[in-house]
């Protein structure tokens, strides 16, 4: 349930980076010189690099939230 989450929220996020980063892209393409403003290959890598990272940061609190009982857990003081 924690990775589905940050999984939700992580390409929530790639989306719409990525669609800002097209609309800036074409904004800037007048001061960029011999540089495409939108190179897919690169926008697929980054995204991609970046949603794994994501879930490899919620990795760590899902694995914990998974081994706790959740009887024990909710019976703290």
């Amino acid at each position: 349930m924690v990775l589905r989450q940050a999984a939700v929220l992580a390409g929530l996020g790639l989306v719409l980076g990525l669609a800002t980063a097209a609309v800036a892209g074409r904004g800037l393409g007048a001061f960029m010189f011999g540089v495409g403003t939108f190179d897919p290959i690169s926008f697929a890598a980054a995204g991609l690099i970046l949603f794994f990272v994501c879930l490899a940061a919620a990795w760590w609190p899902a694995r914990r939230a998974g081994a706790v009982d959740p009887a024990q857990a909710l019976r703290v003081d």
